[in-house]
Formats: structure tokens, sequence, C-alpha cells
């Protein structure tokens, strides 16, 4: 059998109105798969995303209690960067022509770990009167009178080298923005600023009696650190998360999945036996030249995942294409891929929708060709008796 031979076959019958509504609804089919997938995916990554991100998970509570001796013990420990007072964590103020933009609502932070931050452009602050602020900033709260859209957003170059002025409880300070920040990377809003933590302990004096807050390097170290504290007789609280609604959640697209996956199945049985009993005679003139029954189903095999893979490789570029639509809209950019978890494209995701795809034209093809083929004389075959 020689290879041209094959694509003789193919070329003569890949063009026609049966295989044209095959590779729509293979599309379709293929779509389908590559969403629930993506989402499962989301939703099977979620926490495990959200211990890696966020640090409130990677802090450790203790008691303000504890002694000098105690604090210094915690300080030396592996994987322990630092022992501090809990602050108020995040200030809320309205500005006025923020960053010589109009009034702004935004949230300020201490920049207790300059570590944690991803500098974007820029630089991280120096000086008490600098701060850094999330790229693509956003400072207003998500509204209708704001309307949340692009126009409202500032860039990284009208932001750098902009000043503000803080004023609370009696305290003012102009600070001037000397950077941008990865605001996804630590799961911060995208109207955060970070300052300087003695001038944030300035304007939110911290409370003596405030618990001391352990800040971890990583996540899967603090289970170490708790168990060291456990032995040193002092009580702690290690933040628990509250992911079972989105655990719960990931049998959606599963189940989405398996769905898709039985639709696939019978609509590649269905159209592979439409074509199958449409060129009935052809495989019959193949047989009568000396194609064997496995010459005959290679070449069937071929022409379908010549098709499927066509279809794989549009229904990619129009995924993709939404996708990058979709992060692009402020709401699903803020909700979805700001402050839960990124919505990533997984390879696996792509790779197991092809084999999927591939799988079940193999074990719809193997017994359809067998059951309407290969038990068939050449003349049955001729005759078109089925």
């Amino acid at each position: 059998m020689k290879i041209s031979d094959i694509f003789f076959v193919i070329k003569r019958r890949f063009l026609e109105k049966r295989n044209i509504i095959f590779m729509f609804v293979s599309c379709f089919l293929i779509f389908s798969l590559l969403i629930s997938l993506t989402i499962y995916h989301y939703f099977n990554n979620y926490k495990k995303d959200e211990l890696t991100r966020n640090s409130f998970y990677r802090t450790i509570s203790v008691s303000s209690s504890i002694t000098p001796h105690e604090i210094e013990e915690i300080v030396n420990l592996d994987h322990v960067i630092y022992i501090k007072k809990r602050n108020q964590g995040t200030l809320s103020l309205t500005m006025k022509n923020f960053a010589n933009f109009k009034d702004a609502d935004i949230d300020i932070k201490p920049l207790l770990d300059k570590n944690e931050l991803k500098i974007i452009k820029g630089r991280l602050p120096q000086n008490a009167d600098e701060v850094v602020c999330a790229t693509k900033f956003y400072p207003y709260e998500i509204d209708e009178r704001n309307g949340f859209n692009h126009k409202y957003f500032i860039k990284d170059k009208n932001l750098i080298g902009t000043s503000f002025t803080i004023n609370y409880e009696n305290v003012t300070k102009t600070l001037k923005i000397v950077g941008t920040y990865d605001y996804f990377k630590v799961m911060d809003s995208m109207n955060t600023c970070y300052i300087n933590e003695e001038l944030f302990n300035t304007l939110v004096p911290i409370d003596p009696k405030n618990d001391y807050d352990i800040k971890i390097d990583k996540n899967e170290n603090v289970e170490e650190v708790a168990s060291i504290l456990k032995n040193m007789g002092i009580n702690y609280h290690v933040p628990q998360t509250s992911n079972g609604d989105m655990e719960s959640l990931k049998y959606i697209p599963i189940f989405a999945s398996l769905l898709a996956t039985l639709i696939s199945y019978l609509v590649i049985y269905y159209f592979i036996k439409k074509k199958i009993r449409y060129h009935i005679s052809d495989y019959g003139i193949l047989k009568a030249t000396g194609y064997t029954n496995k010459e005959i189903y290679k070449i069937e095999l071929l022409e379908n995942t010549l098709i499927f893979t066509l279809c794989f490789i549009i229904t990619t570029i129009i995924f993709l294409l939404v996708y990058y639509y979709l992060i692009n809209i402020p709401y699903v950019s803020y909700f979805v891929f700001t402050s839960t978890e990124n919505l990533r494209l997984p390879l696996t995701s792509f790779l197991l929708t092809y084999l999927i795809i591939f799988i079940l034209n193999v074990i719809c093809l193997k017994f359809l060709m067998k059951y309407l083929i290969n038990n068939r004389s050449v003349y049955d075959l001729l005759e078109d008796k089925l």
C-alpha cells in the first residue's frame, strides 16, 4: 500500500459535505471539552493556588503574653521571616486627585516583607515618603457609578513618579510612587499601595494587646514551625482555608467533561457509521484491487485523524482568542484573575482533549469497520448489501 494511494483516496473524499458538517460538529465538541477541562483545573487547583499566593495562610498567630526570650527563639527558627505585633493590615482611604487622576478609593498596606512583592516597573520604596502601587491600577470601588472599565485604569507610565497626599487622623504625608508590583502574585485588589511600615504604624498605632504574627517563608513549612511552637509550650493559631464549596464545585466540570465525552462518542459513532455506509461500495473496490481490511482501516483512521487534527487546531485558536478576550473584560479580570485564582490554560487540558477525541475515533472506527466491512464479501460491498 503506497502512501500516495492513501492520500489520493483521502483527498478525493476530504471535503465532502458530510465531512464539512462533521468538522463543524467536532469543533463544537472539542471546544466544550476544552472549557470543561480548563474549568476543572481551575477548581481543582484553587486551594493550592490560594495557599501559595495568600501570605495569610503562612502566618501563625501567638499570644501577646509571650516573653522576649521566646520571641528571640522564634526569630531564630528556620523558615521564620519575622515576628511582629499584628497591625490593622489594611487602611482604606478616599483620596482627592490621586496621582493626577480623579477621586480614588485606595487600600494602604504596610510593607512588612519586601521579598513578597514582585516589582513590575520602577523599584521598591527606600525612603519613608515612597510607595509602590499595583500595576494596572484601578483606584475605584466596583460600582455602577464609576462604570468599572478600562478607561479608568492607570497605566504604569502614568503612575510612577506621581505623588499623592495621605490625610488621616491628623497625620498628613505626601508620598511618591516609585514602582508598581504584581498584585496578582499576592492576591491584592487592583487599588492597593504599600507604604513604609513605620509610617503605617504612625497612621494606625498598634495596640499593645494585639497578638504577634509569625510569617513563614513557605506554606509547606508552617506545620514544622507550628510543631516547634507546640514543643516550646506556646499556644498558637494557624489559619485554615474554607474551600469546601470550591472543592465540591470541581465535580461540576468533571460531570460536564464526562457528558461532553459521552456526547462526543455518540456523535463520532453516528458520523463514522454514516460515512462508512455512504462509501460502502468504495471499500468493495479497494478490497477487489487487493487492499486488506487492515489497510482500509488505516486509510479511514488517517482521514479521521486529519479531520480531528484540523478541527483541534482551529478550535484551539478560537478558544485562545475567546480566553484572551475574556481576561481583558474588567469584571472577569478582577473577580477571576485577581482576587481568587488565575484561570490558567494548562497544557494538559489541550493534550487530554486531543487524546480523548483520538481514542473515541479509534474505538468507533474499529468496531464499525469490523461490524460493517471486515466480515462482508467483495460482492456484498460492491452491491451495497448491508
